[in-house]
């Protein structure tokens, strides 16, 4: 069973995410090209400088896992903690993220182009926002409006 709660929906929990996206990109070498972070999960362009990609996201999770396990405890929010736990089984103290993620190799322009606008319209399609650019979190601001992102972005070189 899956449990979608939106943890990122309450500040201190949505912090937490970037902070460890921050973190990664000033000591592990991620580089962040797009970004949308959803109340319940987020969807990234990105690449690694450095290292393994596979295990930079993996540090995402772990970090943002074990903070939200104790932001739950400290709020009182014992259902939610419940629910993550019983996800986690056995094995987990407490289970936020699904295991494993799912990169795909970014080959050409058109295919980048495709996925971008995917990420971009997520919240568009969950009937958050009528249009992308009403997404605060989100890059879309920063690329199509000149606005400010969340979190330092590099543009990919074609």
């Amino acid at each position: 069973m899956t449990y979608w709660l939106p943890i990122f929906s309450k500040d201190s929990y949505f912090d937490t995410l970037l902070q460890s996206f921050c973190y990664c990109i000033e000591n592990k070498g991620l580089r962040l090209h797009d970004f949308v972070f959803m109340p319940n999960h987020f969807h990234a362009i990105c690449s690694c400088g450095v290292g393994n990609l596979a295990d930079v996201i993996g540090d995402i999770k772990g970090f943002t896992s074990k903070r939200i396990a104790a932001l739950l405890k400290s709020d009182g929010r014992s259902k939610w903690l419940y629910a993550l736990k019983r996800a986690g089984g056995d094995e987990i103290d407490v289970k936020v993220w699904q295991d494993g993620f799912h990169p795909e190799q970014i080959h050409s322009l058109p295919f980048y182009e495709q996925k971008r606008r995917y990420l971009y319209e997520n919240p568009v399609r969950a009937g958050y926002v009528e249009d992308i650019l009403e997404w605060r979190h989100s890059s879309a601001r920063y690329w199509y409006a000149d606005g400010e992102s969340l979190l330092p972005l590099e543009a990919i070189d074609w």
